[in-house]
């Protein structure tokens, strides 16, 4: 249930801002509970079929652990360049 809310709340951010490519999820919930990434992908192609942006999460989050923050962020890039994320991500 909490996959698809954030799901429809990503689809509701992505028709504000269309020009999105790349959502990073972070936050404890998503390092503990690995399917989500995969649920919150197929969740978004269900509902938004097409234009559905890259869906990657930080193989490393530090600063969030050691902070103890665990509620689920997703941040978003409209940069459109593999590239520039690098290995930081688990797809």
């Amino acid at each position: 249930m909490f996959t698809m809310n954030m799901a429809l709340t990503i689809k509701l951010l992505l028709k504000l801002y269309p020009s999105v490519n790349h959502c990073i999820l972070t936050g404890e919930f998503f390092q503990l509970e690995k399917q989500s990434t995969q649920d919150l992908t197929v969740f978004l192609q269900s509902i938004i079929r097409q234009n559905t942006p890259r869906i990657c999460q930080l193989k490393q989050e530090s600063l969030i652990s050691a902070v103890g923050c665990a509620l689920p962020r997703v941040y978003f890039d409209v940069i459109d360049e593999e590239g520039i994320l690098g290995n930081d991500c688990i797809n």
